[in-house]
């Protein structure tokens, strides 16, 4: 069921954002034959949420849209490989 399918990756954390943590998905996401579209690392800012909504910084939201239209392409192109 994972066979062909995208997989884009939310990180969070200290100094590194997690992308230490994603680092080490990207192996898992291999063996189970999934293509990688990206990362969006976050940082754990104290202004990250405000009244407990997420409100990231450009970047963040200009990553977050690129991984999530590179998932929509991919999901096009793999789609025929899942049939």
């Amino acid at each position: 069921e994972w066979h062909h399918k995208g997989a884009g990756v939310v990180c969070y954390g200290g100094g590194a954002r997690g992308t230490r943590a994603a680092q080490h998905l990207k192996p898992v996401l291999s063996a189970l034959k999934m293509v990688h579209a990206g990362d969006v690392p976050i940082g754990l800012e104290p202004d990250s949420v405000r009244e407990g909504v997420f409100a990231g910084d450009e970047r963040q939201r200009r990553a977050a849209s690129m991984m999530l239209d590179e998932l929509a392409s991919l999901t096009r192109v793999l789609s025929p490989l899942r049939s």
